[in-house]
């Protein structure tokens, strides 16, 4: 992700002006002068004997009753946009688009968690213990959103199957302070807390995650296998629940080599296969790098020619492939997230092994979104819990056609922090409205996602005016309303040109995009 501004993170302790003003040697004068005079009983009884203190005692009684409106006001405007009535989670969350007519298999999605090291320096000094907008996670947050998630998940339905939990990568925090270096014993020290508190939260569901940018030390080379065996088994014990989840016998040998593995649940029968996009991305430049996404290609592919014919494919990974939402909406400019030729030999594993895939998830982008290439493939991108970004932290829950393993539907839960902070009340998450509800559709397959963009262009569509809500929930970075077109564009497509083609259909300055984006990416 872009690195922060220092405006979006403020020390809690503010620094002491130990400088005596002006005034104050104004007012230590008069009061000499008066204790010549023999006044001193007058001057200490009556401040208005003294004009120096009077006008400072108004300036002080002013500038407080100007700062309790503003927060009056602030309040006010942070609060309007809230439900009425927050005080109690809404458990009816399939009440609008309840699936009855299969079993139903339950997916956790969590991304972008980003725990604090120390909240109350990392943090600014208005956020209570479950951290503010503007600030990554604090402990306490994060808790209670994988509590909310389990309880969520172990809700009654007409499943025989066991839920399951991807983690879209990126326990650390953001590093913004210039004095903290991202070693990889820091790295380290906060991977092991989030895992810990994974484990302790949600019990005996797998959690099968992949690696973030964060998760890896600046310092460290994606060349070098040093980091790996250092985290490998941390990751292991989340994936690796006796009786309902396996790792693959290539597990240790392929996450020490290069970070990505892949792990089999056995009652659902699906594949969980994770991806190192790290490799993938646009920054990796160096021929040994390439050498290293190359050989996570093949193994994918060798991955999945070994797939058994009723065996599904659920894709994780933390980079998206598809254009740089940040780039487009911040910089006007169009930049790919992935190198073409990668994108491209993913496609034609989804061309080979499409029947057997059922979607692709990724994180990075704290947005809730989806884009897909119209023939067989559909990435879906996840909001984040971290909300240093403007967003409210979230986590999603997918529903699986449990016969089938279809995608039958995503429901986002997000909290409104601001207001949980303001009343100093531990966060409740809600369901928002799901996919297959704003989509009007049976099930999330890439030809139902075709078939429903066109009312991106539609202003009247319920689609339309859903998507401009959650750009302001989840996707604050930017600036809502979203470009109709723009997200239209963006969601027909994976490949950078066939975007840009697209926005050339529409009358954009492709030229100015692709020159922007090159700038931006030097």
């Amino acid at each position: 992700m872009p690195q922060l501004k220092s405006s979006h993170v403020v020390r809690c302790k503010a620094e002491k002006d130990d400088d005596d003003s002006e005034e104050n040697d104004v007012e230590v004068m008069e009061y000499d002068k008066l204790l010549e005079e023999g006044e001193k009983d007058t001057f200490k009884t009556d401040p208005l004997c003294n004009p120096v203190r009077f006008t400072l005692t108004s300036l002080s009684l002013l500038v407080f009753f100007l700062i309790s409106a503003l927060s009056v006001l602030l309040t006010r405007k942070e609060l309007s946009g809230c439900p009425s009535d927050l005080s109690k989670p809404n458990t009816t969350w399939l009440s609008v688009n309840m699936i009855t007519d299969v079993p139903q298999l339950k997916m956790g999605i969590i991304a972008d968690i980003h725990l604090l090291d120390n909240p109350k320096l990392q943090c600014h000094k208005f956020s209570s213990k479950y951290g503010a907008i503007g600030c990554d996670v604090t402990e306490s947050l994060l808790n209670v959103t994988l509590d909310d998630m389990y309880q969520r998940l172990h809700e009654e339905t007409s499943s025989q199957g066991l839920p399951f939990i991807i983690f879209l990568g990126d326990a650390s925090w953001h590093f913004t302070r210039s004095d903290v270096q991202k070693d990889t014993d820091h790295v380290l020290q906060l991977n092991q807390r989030v895992f810990g508190l994974l484990r302790d939260r949600l019990k005996e569901i797998p959690v099968i995650a992949t690696l973030g940018n964060n998760d890896f030390p600046i310092k460290e080379s994606l060349n070098v296998s040093e980091f790996y065996p250092k985290v490998l088994e941390k990751y292991r014990k989340l994936a690796d629940i006796p009786g309902i989840s396996i790792p693959a016998p290539d597990f240790d040998t392929t996450f020490n080599r290069g970070g990505y593995f892949s792990v089999k649940l056995l009652k659902p029968r699906i594949r969980i296969v994770s991806l190192n996009t790290l490799y993938f991305t646009t920054s990796v430049s160096d021929r040994h790098q390439r050498d290293y996404a190359n050989e996570q290609l093949e193994w994918i592919e060798k991955t999945l020619s070994t797939l058994e014919k009723d065996e599904k494919v659920v894709f994780i990974g933390h980079h998206p492939p598809g254009v740089s939402l940040y780039y487009l909406y911040k910089k006007k400019g169009a930049v790919g997230q992935w190198n073409t030729l990668y994108i491209e030999r993913f496609q034609k594993i989804h061309e080979t092994y499409g029947s057997q895939i059922i979607a692709d998830f990724f994180g990075h982008c704290h947005t809730d979104i989806y884009n897909f290439r119209s023939d067989n493939m559909v990435a879906f991108t996840a909001p984040s819990v971290s909300p240093v970004y403007g967003g409210q932290p979230s986590y999603q829950i997918a529903i699986l056609d449990e016969v089938s393993r279809d995608l039958r539907d995503v429901i986002t839960f997000h909290t409104w922090l601001d207001y949980y902070t303001r009343t100093k009340t531990v966060p409740l998450f809600h369901p928002d409205k799901s996919y297959r509800d704003i989509l009007s559709v049976e099930r999330l397959s890439v030809d139902a996602l075709a078939n429903s963009t066109d009312k991106i262009l539609d202003e009247k569509s319920s689609f339309r005016v859903h998507t401009n809500l959650k750009a302001k929930m989840y996707q604050a970075q930017f600036t809502p309303p979203l470009n109709p077109h723009l997200h239209y564009c963006f969601t027909k497509s994976i490949l950078n040109s066939a975007f840009l083609n697209c926005l050339e259909e529409f009358g954009f300055n492709v030229k100015q995009y692709v020159l922007n984006g090159y700038r931006n990416k030097r």
